[in-house]
């Protein structure tokens, strides 16, 4: 297990107890949906990605009911505003029903949408070392741009 997976577990574990890769919320923050470890959400724009990337084969355990709106206009043809209005239906007082909650449980937590969440995350990661390494660099070097120092901050 890598230091990203270890991390993973622990603090995924505060918001989804067991595994935190089949996390599933409703729309109680005004996101739409979140799923998966991190809570990737319609509201913010990114759990299409991640849907979009997966493809139509990892969603194959969802009924075919919550199947179209998924992996149609809800998410790949939609806009934040109407993918929310879409998932926002689906919703009584803020929260999913079991069975959509169950399904898309099953979804996140699959084989192949744990893998993307898990190379989303890595990138990430990447990204943020790839910075931080630049404002240690221009830090000794005696070049920090304002840019860099005030995100630093």
């Amino acid at each position: 297990m890598t230091g990203i997976t270890t991390a993973i577990g622990i603090t995924g574990n505060f918001e989804n107890p067991g595994d935190p890769f089949q996390g599933v919320t409703g729309n109680f923050d005004g996101q739409g949906i979140s799923l998966g470890v991190l809570q990737w959400n319609i509201g913010q724009g990114s759990l299409p990605p991640l849907v979009i990337e997966g493809g139509q084969a990892a969603g194959q355990q969802l009924h075919a009911e919550l199947r179209p709106q998924i992996f149609g206009r809800t998410l790949q043809n939609s806009s934040i505003p109407d993918g929310l209005q879409i998932v926002r239906g689906w919703q009584s007082n803020n929260r999913l029903p079991a069975s959509a909650a169950s399904e898309l449980r099953a979804y996140t937590g699959s084989p192949g949408m744990k893998a993307i969440q898990l190379k989303t995350i890595r990138a990430t990661h990447n990204e943020h070392t790839t910075w931080q390494d630049g404002v240690v660099l221009a830090a000794r070097t005696g070049q920090p741009t304002p840019e860099r120092v005030l995100l630093v901050l």
